[in-house]
């Protein structure tokens, strides 16, 4: 990412992407409970869709073959964990759910930091995705955290 252009793309797209994590996370605070109930269940599946992305990143990277091989069988064999880490987090409850996929996410990341040096990626990069993911863990967590009798109260139900 040392082009300017490709970097503020990049941040814009994560930014967007960050949209149905914040939305979803109001929502279930906010809004009446049957719709409330289904912005947690759209909110784990979009963070369980975003885990299996990160995951995928490092497949490509494998499959460019310009990593060494003891980085490539890491790349290899990591790419394919965050989308059963996610797949396994999606079929909990929705409190497990959503606090396992906030852990998935944090897991993804200290991965990323530790391979992407050795895949040659831009600091710019896990600045992005450090930024990225304190959001999309912090609102899991506060849709976890939301206690349905008090959001009753709080809609003055």
């Amino acid at each position: 990412m040392n082009d300017p252009s490709t970097r503020q793309l990049a941040w814009a797209l994560g930014l967007g992407g960050l949209i149905p994590f914040v939305g979803l996370a109001g929502l279930v605070w906010w809004a009446p409970a049957a719709q409330a109930e289904l912005a947690q269940r759209a909110q784990i599946l979009y963070a369980a869709s975003i885990l299996s992305f990160l995951g995928g990143l490092h497949w490509g990277f494998a499959l460019s073959e310009r990593l060494p091989p003891p980085a490539l069988k890491r790349a290899l064999v990591w790419s394919v964990l965050p989308s059963l880490w996610a797949w396994g987090s999606a079929l909990a409850a929705p409190r497990v759910a959503l606090g396992s996929l906030a852990l998935g996410l944090l897991l993804a990341w200290a991965f990323d930091r530790q391979a992407w040096r050795s895949y040659g990626v831009d600091e710019a990069f896990l600045r992005m995705r450090l930024a990225l993911t304190a959001i999309a863990v912090l609102t899991l967590l506060a849709s976890a955290m939301a206690p349905a009798p008090a959001l009753e109260l709080l809609r003055g139900s």
